[in-house]
């Protein structure tokens, strides 16, 4: 039988209401390094002390270091200082839209930083979009010139996002003068590089089934850019190269992405992941 390095309790829920978790975590101690992850959070305040839950199952979990997760948003970034003042390690992932609201509350966007940074001179210029649907020489020229350099960019997103790309480049240099300060592993605020970080590894459901991955492991909706996409809990092939859609010109109103395709034909798809391109980190 295969053992694994370690077994986390982790999941969309609060694992330590579960009533049969001493058990669980008794059988998993047995065959691996055990991680629990609790949600209470809120024990960097100086009137409050460490956690229910964390006093509950220190002893059983022999726990050495008050690591802590924590979901950046804009409602509180002027608590993630405090908590990396706390805390010994401070693991930090962008909000997983579920809604239009959610999406405003975070931080990130899902453009690479190389072509925010080739655009910069014509983010939010709805002139030189216009000019462009109109064929205008000097419009045509700098889109040249965009495309020479990244391949491919979503004008539209570069326009009508201005504002939203501007704070992400804001929290971006926040996050870099944190990491110099404070033990914090940080998400990017731009995507990176496609590549999942969920290759060597399995996410095990309440109910017993196994799914490559706790994003994959039941179907929601995900609010990206302009439109609520429905990720349907299911099995993929993770060795596939999904292309990454935050930069394509054409997203909006793809036929396949509408349909649960990516360009490559590959259904299901990883190619709006936010995990994929470091956008949303797994916080253990």
């Amino acid at each position: 039988m295969y053992d694994p390095d370690r077994v986390i309790l982790y999941g969309y829920g609060e694992p330590t209401l579960y009533n049969q978790l001493n058990d669980v975590i008794e059988l998993a101690k047995r065959r691996a390094e055990v991680v629990i992850v609790t949600r209470n959070y809120r024990f960097y305040r100086d009137d409050v002390n460490l956690t229910y839950s964390i006093e509950r199952y220190s002893d059983l979990l022999k726990l050495r270091r008050k690591v802590v997760s924590m979901i950046l948003t804009k409602d509180n970034i002027d608590e993630v200082k405090k908590v990396a003042e706390k805390s010994e390690k401070l693991y930090l992932t962008n909000l997983i839209p579920y809604s239009k609201d959610m999406y405003e509350k975070s931080v990130f966007v899902e453009i690479s930083k190389k072509s925010y940074d080739v655009c910069k001179d014509i983010v939010g210029d709805v002139k030189f979009l216009r000019d462009l649907v109109y064929f205008k020489d000097h419009a045509i020229q700098k889109y040249k010139e965009v495309l020479s350099d990244v391949g491919e960019v979503n004008l539209r997103y570069i326009v009508e996002k201005a504002e939203r790309m501007r704070t992400a480049e804001t929290f971006e240099r926040f996050l870099l003068e944190l990491k110099e300060n404070y033990d914090v592993d940080v998400p990017n605020v731009f995507a990176c590089d496609r590549k999942c970080p969920y290759e060597d590894c399995v996410f095990v459901r309440a109910d017993g089934k196994i799914f490559p991955c706790m994003e994959l492991a039941y179907t929601h909706p995900l609010y990206l850019g302009y439109e609520t996409l429905t990720v349907e809990g299911n099995y993929v092939d993770k060795s596939l190269p999904y292309p990454w859609c935050g930069d394509c010109q054409f997203l909006e109103g793809c036929w396949f992405v509408e349909n649960g395709y990516d360009c490559y034909g590959n259904i299901p798809t990883c190619s709006r992941c936010l995990f994929s391109v470091g956008i949303a980190k797994c916080i253990l």
